[in-house]
């Protein structure tokens, strides 16, 4: 019996010797390399690996102040929101401040609250500077005061935060927001980068549609809309698979970033002021998945026509409509444990198209390419904490 649980890893090797590997072929096991330089160079290496920043190309952006007076803040990066290109919504503006520690010693949450305590004083003012690190300091504060976007601050490591830290994480971001809503703690390591591109998971899930899939055609692809009850609950599902809800979105570009952008606020607010009229204004969701769907006939709950039938989903990966779904899930998910999922949902729905394309690169490079932004982005995954 197929184990719908398990995961497996591209190469048979452990985390110790990945990151034993990673260390060596980026320059981190330099003996000469001081102590101050190690962690600069991971929290490069962190940005361009796990956050996909192509730092080459957008060196205008990358602001390096790790030395004296520096406040706390070792990288800074700022990355300015994209516009889609179909519906012309503008994506929040982000500054990243980056604080890493190459000791291994350092993965602990007391070592990680006195760092973040430090940036936050430096961002009220409270330490004293070094000439690049204020000027890079009053920017972020006229971005904050302006309100044009958020924060986040990545704690990078070698290796992970245990899971008592985690949860410290996890407590710490909610008395965080209270005073200071626009900012996020993040932290990442090399674990992260790991799991992210080592895991991979087979699964079957079933998703319940009303679906075409036109004759005589050379594009291999099925269309039309899915309930948004029936869409939650093929969410739900996988996440009980696979236990990660994230992992739905692993092959995207981009990845879903919380609920305070300007994008998701107009995707929440639609969904849950005018739920009949979302398909209408939402662009969808693209699935691409590894076998061609099979279909049986199912009872519709809502319009018993006997035209909804069970599509298996093998390996389904959300490219496109990576926020919309994450802001069904969470709408839905509320309205279900209050048991108004039909009641206020029934008559909802979201656009679908899915594509046997998991295993094309080149074809799924285009879909997700043309399907997003104009300006193409790769993901940036913060599922770290709170899970």
């Amino acid at each position: 019996m197929e184990n719908q649980n398990s995961f497996q890893f591209q190469e048979n090797i452990t985390f110790e010797e990945f990151k034993d590997s990673w260390l060596e072929n980026r320059g981190l096991t330099d003996d000469n390399l001081t102590s101050l330089q190690k962690g600069q160079l991971l929290g490069l290496k962190l940005l361009e690996n796990y956050l996909d920043f192509e730092l080459d190309n957008e060196k205008e952006n990358l602001y390096e102040l790790d030395r004296s007076n520096d406040g706390g803040i070792d990288l800074a990066f700022f990355r300015k929101g994209e516009i889609n290109a179909e519906n012309e919504t503008q994506e929040s503006d982000i500054w990243y401040l980056v604080q890493t520690k190459f000791n291994i010693l350092a993965n602990k949450f007391a070592n990680l609250y006195t760092e973040v305590d430090k940036i936050l004083k430096t961002l009220e003012n409270s330490n004293k500077l070094h000439k690049e690190a204020q000027e890079l300091v009053d920017k972020v504060n006229k971005f904050r005061n302006e309100k044009e976007g958020e924060i986040y601050i990545i704690y990078g490591t070698v290796n992970p935060l245990d899971s008592d830290s985690l949860n410290e994480v996890a407590r710490f971001n909610n008395h965080l927001h209270a005073s200071y809503p626009e900012i996020k703690l993040i932290p990442i390591s090399l674990a992260n980068i790991f799991e992210d591109y080592g895991k991979v998971v087979s699964i079957k899930v079933g998703l319940k549609a009303h679906l075409s899939h036109p004759a005589n055609n050379n594009a291999d692809i099925w269309c039309g809309v899915v309930q948004l009850p029936y869409f939650y609950e093929f969410l739900s599902e996988y996440k009980k698979r696979t236990g990660d809800f994230n992992m739905i979105f692993e092959k995207n570009v981009r990845k879903f970033l919380g609920f305070r952008g300007k994008i998701n606020k107009k995707i929440r607010e639609s969904l849950e002021k005018n739920p009949k009229e979302f398909g209408l204004y939402n662009n969808g969701v693209t699935i691409v998945v590894s076998q061609t769907p099979k279909a049986k006939k199912v009872f519709d709950r809502f319009v018993p026509n006997g035209k909804i039938k069970n599509y298996e989903l093998y390996d389904p990966y959300i490219v496109n409509g990576c926020q919309t779904t994450s802001v069904i899930f969470d709408v839905l998910e509320k309205a279900n444990q209050k048991g108004e999922l039909d009641k206020l949902y029934a008559s909802a729905v979201v656009v679908v198209k899915i594509i046997p394309a998991a295993d094309n690169k080149i074809l799924l490079n285009n879909i997700v390419r043309f399907a997003n932004t104009q300006k193409c982005r790769k993901r940036a995954r913060f599922s770290v904490v709170g899970k």
